[in-house]
């Protein structure tokens, strides 16, 4: 759905995120309850999920767990869709495996990225 192409690791033997959001889908009743007010769904690539749980470490000092990034991760994967308006990201949780934590936080996905 994004006009930006999934950042790719800068190492080979990165895989993808095995935590994310597991379920794809939103369910029949989350569906009815949130149709009428949303303007638009982005669907973000797991690569962009690792970048988001990264930059948070980096640059906020904030442990989230993948599924509580995927605001910012949809902000980096379309920034275009977002540019001039103002956005809130609701950055939640910190419930993720530590060695997965470990291994998004080595990860680094853009060549421009500050490192940890």
């Amino acid at each position: 759905m994004g006009n930006s192409p999934p950042p790719t690791p800068a190492s080979s033997s990165a895989s993808s995120t095995p935590h994310s959001t597991g379920d794809r889908a939103l369910g029949r009743h989350n569906w009815e309850i949130l149709r009428e007010g949303l303007a638009g769904i982005v669907e973000v690539p797991e690569a962009w999920i690792a970048e988001a749980v990264r930059l948070l470490f980096a640059v906020a000092h904030l442990k989230a767990e993948p599924t509580g990034a995927l605001g910012l991760a949809a902000l980096l994967a379309e920034p275009g869709r977002f540019r001039g308006a103002s956005v809130c990201c609701v950055v939640s949780g910190g419930n993720v495996d530590p060695e997965v934590y470990r291994r998004l936080l080595q990860q680094r996905v853009r060549a421009n990225a500050p490192p940890i």
